[in-house]
């Protein structure tokens, strides 16, 4: 590979850019792999989108529950409890799953990691404030007084 001309009064890493023809074999190959992809999406594309519907059928389903207890249970959504709390990061999960779901389905891939492990972080969360066997870390999480959740 050539090397890249630098400037004379610039360190390594500010090289000067100028524009070329693309190379004939990065052609070929970035044309052999959009066959390939073509070829891939057939046979994965109504598989991931049968995936994706069916996790989108259950996230509306867990979402339906969740204004369901918020409407037509005596829950003080705004108390200091441990279903009042549980409510509220079920929500949060229940909104970044469906965020998470919009992202698969436009395309994005990678691109959803910080999304998943948010939504992986709030289950936890969710997980620690629902048992009952730790009632300390409930009081924290409610007290807030150094703004830390």
């Amino acid at each position: 590979m050539p090397e890249t001309p630098r400037h004379p009064d610039r360190d390594e890493f500010d090289v000067e850019l100028h524009w070329r023809e693309l190379p004939a074999d990065v052609q070929r190959a970035r044309d052999q792999a959009s066959r390939e992809y073509a070829r891939l999406e057939r046979i994965l594309e109504p598989r991931i989108a049968a995936h994706l519907d069916a996790s989108r059928i259950a996230v509306d389903a867990m979402g339906e529950l969740h204004r369901l207890i918020g409407d037509r249970t005596n829950l003080d959504l705004a108390g200091d409890s441990r279903p009042a709390a549980a409510w509220l990061i079920a929500g949060r999960c229940i909104g970044l799953a469906r965020a998470l779901l919009t992202l698969l389905s436009a395309g994005y891939a990678p691109e959803v990691v910080p999304t998943a492990r948010a939504l992986h972080e709030a289950t936890r969360l969710l997980d620690a404030v629902a048992d009952d066997d730790d009632p300390d870390l409930l009081r924290r999480w409610l007290d807030d007084h150094d703004n830390n959740w």
